[in-house]
């Protein structure tokens, strides 16, 4: 949905917050974005999660 500008501005001013409050992607945030069918792919998901968390 990072495609949808207003989606995305939501998305940015979000992340800005977490930032401000100590919750940084890769560190201790997971953040996930569908490809242009909107889909996701699981096995990614799996790992980015293991690999930031050190599972």
């Amino acid at each position: 949905m990072m495609s949808n500008a207003r989606y995305r501005k939501r998305w940015e001013d979000k992340k800005a917050f977490y930032e401000k409050n100590g919750i940084k992607e890769g560190k201790n945030l997971i953040v996930t974005y569908d490809d242009e069918n909107g889909g996701l792919d699981s096995a990614s998901i799996d790992k980015l999660i293991k690999d930031t968390f050190d599972l």
